[in-house]
Parts: structure tokens; sequence; C-alpha cells
């Protein structure tokens, strides 16, 4: 990844989101988005991210190969079992980040 190329800044995306997101997606590497001169956010494009998940998965479940069906993973969730996945995240987040929460 060449760095200098795949950098944009948080008031670009505010101000040229189009642009940005047309950029993401014909680029094969991810943006870095830049917040007060430090890395904040990455964009890439959807297709890159399934794609680097896929990898990701194979490496921690121990798929022979990472083309193996990333969906043969996916499952359903009733909605009470949402609900409180959700309220387990929020309670979770609260714990690492109060102030955030104030």
């Amino acid at each position: 990844m060449n760095s200098f190329t795949n950098l944009t800044s948080s008031t670009e995306i505010q101000r040229n989101y189009k642009a940005v997101a047309k950029r993401a997606r014909a680029a094969n590497e991810a943006i870095i988005v830049m917040s007060n001169n430090k890395p904040d956010l990455v964009v890439m494009n959807y297709d890159l991210y399934l794609q680097n998940l896929q990898k990701d998965v194979a490496k921690t479940v121990g798929f022979a190969s990472a083309n193996e069906d990333l969906m043969s993973l996916v499952g359903t969730m009733k909605h009470d079992e949402v609900v409180k996945l959700n309220k387990d995240i929020d309670d979770m987040n609260e714990q690492i980040y109060p102030e955030d929460w104030k």
C-alpha cells in the first residue's frame, strides 16, 4: 500500500464523500482517513472487506483455505437474541469508554 495516495482527511469525506467513495470502490486497497493528522478510520470497498474478513475467519477457525464459504458460518438470531447482544455490546462499550456515555 502506498500510504501517500491512500490517505484522505475526515474533512474531505465530509465535503466530497462521493469522490472518496468512488476512489475506495475502485482501489483494491484500504484508504486511511486522517483526523488531526493522525490515522482515525479505514475506508475500503465492501468486496475487499469481505475478502479480508474471509481470510481472517479462515485463519481463526482453521479452514483449509480462505476460499471456503464464509456464509457457512453465518446463522440467524431471534429478535430477542439480537436485543440482548446489542445491550451486551453497549454495556461493554460503556465500561471501556465511559466518557462517551455521559
